[in-house]
């Protein structure tokens, strides 16, 4: 999930100069207004498609790991969906209530790429396929990406976001 919010997270600050061009290129007209909604939808489903299709699938690879680690596997396969379900609900009052006002937008996402990363290399540790080794190497990587799209990446533009270029 990490790493598909970090390689989308370029684009946000992207949007609104895609939206200018899509928005020069269709006629001021009501269905060339309802053409440009349906192109700014499209351009922001794909940015959310990566990432969206990684959290739906964290899941059921995490309850696959924890049955094919063998044992007693309903009581583990239960603690991952307890788990699950805990961090959806604190995610999404947390981060609607709390984070996004006091924080904003990107910071917010830039946290929650931080705390994933974190969480999947953790969770990686945990498993004995992986050796230290491996682990060493995923940090490091993690932390080289992690410098390298948020550390080089321009902050947005507030203004440019929060422009609504279409008008008739």
């Amino acid at each position: 999930i990490g790493v598909a919010l970090l390689v989308t997270l370029p684009l946000y600050a992207k949007l609104p100069y895609l939206f200018l061009d899509l928005q020069s290129s269709i006629p001021r007209t009501d269905g060339g207004y309802r053409l440009f909604e349906a192109g700014k939808y499209l351009f922001c489903l794909l940015i959310m498609i990566p990432p969206t299709l990684a959290s739906g699938a964290s899941l059921p690879f995490a309850a696959d790991i924890t049955a094919r680690l063998g044992g007693d596997i309903p009581r583990p396969v239960g603690r991952i969906w307890a788990v699950n379900t805990l961090g959806t609900i604190v995610g999404a009052l947390g981060g609607g209530l709390l984070l996004l006002p006091l924080l904003g937008v990107e910071l917010t996402l830039q946290l929650g790429i931080v705390v994933n990363l974190a969480l999947g290399i953790w969770i990686l540790s945990l498993n004995p396929v992986f050796d230290r080794g491996r682990i060493r190497i995923a940090v490091f990587g993690a932390i080289i990406l992690l410098i390298g799209f948020i550390g080089l990446s321009p902050s947005w533009d507030l203004r440019a976001l929060a422009l609504g270029p279409f008008h008739t």
